[in-house]
């Protein structure tokens, strides 16, 4: 990303360029929803790229983290909040992060590996990153 722009306008510029992508299109609009009800936020994470909440919030690492891969990542991250709470309820969410932290190498585990698979196409189909 331009390093002289402000991280609140490399994150715009993103989610626009998101949204120009066919692929990315809806998940570019869910983020920019997102943001607009301060659910996605830029952040000091020290170190990690990116983080989504037990209640769905993601903060994006503002020196770091504002790209197309990463948003998609925290992107997917809701997704799988989403259907497993309408499955099996807020417990199941609990169980599947502890889960994911506990099977995972350096808490990467199975969510991650979705999620990360959801951003590394979505950066590939897009062209961005």
């Amino acid at each position: 990303m331009d390093a002289e722009r402000s991280p609140e306008a490399q994150l715009t510029g993103l989610l626009n360029k998101l949204s120009g992508c066919e692929f990315a299109a809806g998940t570019a609009n869910y983020l920019k929803q997102l943001r607009a009800s301060g659910g996605l936020v830029l952040a000091d994470l020290k170190g990690a790229d990116g983080a989504t909440s037990f209640f769905g919030s993601i903060s994006i690492d503002r020196s770091t983290g504002i790209t197309a891969h990463n948003l998609a990542h925290e992107y997917w991250h809701r997704v799988q909040l989403d259907h497993i709470i309408s499955e099996g309820g807020w417990p199941a969410w609990a169980g599947a992060r502890l889960v994911n932290s506990l099977v995972g190498h350096g808490g990467f585990g199975p969510l991650d590996e979705k999620a990360e698979a959801f951003g590394n196409v979505v950066s590939s189909r897009c062209g961005i990153d």
